[in-house]
């Protein structure tokens, strides 16, 4: 008998189970060749996705222990078997599936904010990487990268995102990611007259969220001044609650 948790994965893969299946029809003599062929390999990591299994030691350790992987049917296998699925299928395949994917999808959509136009929340945060990514300069002893991205309040799905090193400036990242029309939401990490500029020169706009210290007065009354009706300031006086 299907178990809840079981119902509920199923449940959330089920748009892209179809284009799963027809990918590994293209195929043919992959299921007989391998114990973790492609639909086993994907639904696996999927599963791994979701349930926010962090390694593929986990999620061996998983597969062979969890209930609910056993009610689903997945495969086991080890951790070579997956290092070679890696190897074996591309990312391309994968890449067509999201696409696919998303053009059969409807996204939700707010019409409150819709008819104010496109909202898009913009940072960008730094993730941890292995020491010989020497391109990835953040410390001297470190490696990083750093994730910018913009996500849509209107449809609530990511729409842009960059990694670079994780010293590269959010501002010059954002600079070229910039469309006309949009309002950017974003903290005071942003705050740039030369960005500010390029924003009005776009034709889009920026909502930013600052706290706006006593001797900080006549700076923010000039960025106001100086960019009304692009950039808007929800800003805070410390110790005062903002309206």
């Amino acid at each position: 008998m299907e178990t809840q948790p079981a119902r509920v994965f199923d449940e959330i893969i089920a748009p892209v189970m179809p284009l799963i299946v027809k990918e590994a029809q293209k195929l043919s003599h992959d299921a007989g060749k391998y114990t973790l062929s492609f639909q086993p390999f994907t639904l696996n990591l999927l599963f791994a996705l979701i349930h926010g299994i962090k390694s593929i030691g986990l999620l061996v350790t998983h597969t062979k222990t969890s209930t609910e992987a056993q009610t689903l049917g997945l495969v086991t296998a080890s951790k070579s078997m997956y290092s070679e699925a890696f190897y074996r299928y591309g990312d391309q395949t994968y890449r067509t599936i999201f696409y696919m994917l998303l053009k059969k999808m409807n996204f939700l959509q707010i019409p409150e904010i819709q008819a104010l136009g496109r909202f898009c929340c913009v940072d960008g945060s730094v993730f941890p990487a292995i020491i010989t990514m020497t391109w990835a300069a953040y410390q001297q002893k470190r490696r990083a990268i750093k994730l910018h991205l913009a996500f849509e309040l209107n449809r609530m799905i990511p729409i842009q995102f960059l990694s670079t090193e994780a010293n590269a400036s959010e501002r010059k990242i954002r600079r070229k990611m910039l469309e006309a029309g949009v309002t950017y939401i974003a903290d005071r990490g942003y705050v740039c007259f030369k960005l500010f500029h390029d924003i009005a020169g776009r034709q889009a706009y920026f909502r930013l969220f600052a706290i706006i210290w006593a001797e900080s007065k006549s700076l923010h009354n000039q960025l106001i001044s100086a960019f009304s009706g692009y950039v808007h300031f929800a800003t805070q006086t410390p110790g005062v609650e903002s309206a």
